[in-house]
């Protein structure tokens, strides 16, 4: 059992968050005092944070409500699911089908994330696990969000943390392999994030044609080629394919 202690102004202003969603509408202090069983002031300390960090609102009869910020994260975090709940049976066909490791990424503001890995069993033992974090300027998945990347932020994020990890990565010959990365749909990193493996990676779509999420391949670069086969590259892609459809007739009825 852990030893932690938790924080109590932490518990408190989640508590607040969570009296304040219960009562669907704007709330005032003595409510939320009553509520929680506690005082007026120390309510209105934690509101005051809340105000200053973007969640929680004024209105002019002094009631306080939730904002969009809020909803966004909830929002966020249903669309990680139902990314992994639509992908999984494809992560699995496509494990079974290649005997590799496959991985399903999301795109955060300064790199990739991995939600999900299933491992091939293979000879060589992949040491990635849900929740690694690889960077955009090296690795097959943050390469496919680059070449995705209309506005261009996130190359500069790439620039950034390379400048500062002194990766030495070298960027206009990035850019060129971005351009075929976006061009035949598909990318590879081979020994750039672990020596002697390779990645190959795919784009995943929602609904409105944006970039979902990743899917790659990892394994040794014996079986996961610097240029990898037709048949792997056919087998990843249709992965995809089947994963963005799903997401796209979801979207379309929801």
């Amino acid at each position: 059992m852990s030893n932690s202690v938790p924080i109590n102004s932490v518990v408190a202003s989640f508590h607040i968050v969570e009296f304040m969603a219960e009562a669907g509408g704007p709330v005032s202090i003595t409510f939320l005092a009553n509520a929680m069983g506690t005082n007026k002031p120390r309510i209105h300390r934690h509101l005051k944070t809340l105000v200053l960090l973007g969640y929680v609102r004024q209105d002019q009869s002094s009631l306080y409500f939730l904002t969009s910020k809020i909803r966004y994260i909830s929002q966020a975090s249903h669309g990680i699911v139902e990314l992994l709940t639509v992908a999984r049976p494809h992560l699995i066909e496509l494990r079974d089908k290649t005997r590799q490791t496959v991985t399903i990424g999301e795109v955060e503001a300064d790199g990739i994330r991995n939600l999900e890995i299933l491992r091939g069993g293979g000879a060589v033992e992949i040491t990635s696990n849900p929740g690694s974090f690889f960077e955009f300027y090296s690795s097959a998945q943050g390469k496919i969000a680059l070449a995705h990347d209309e506005s261009g932020q996130l190359l500069d994020v790439a620039r950034r943390r390379a400048a500062l990890a002194k990766s030495g990565c070298d960027f206009d010959k990035l850019l060129n392999e971005l351009v075929a990365i976006k061009d035949h749909g598909w990318a590879v990193a081979p020994g750039e994030v672990i020596p002697g493996i390779n990645a190959l990676a795919a784009p995943i779509f929602d609904g409105v044609g944006d970039l979902a999420g990743t899917i790659s391949i990892l394994g040794s670069i014996e079986h996961v080629a610097p240029t990898p086969s037709d048949a792997l590259i056919q087998d990843i892609q249709s992965a995809s394919r089947k994963i963005s459809s799903e997401l796209t007739f979801k979207e379309r009825v929801a």
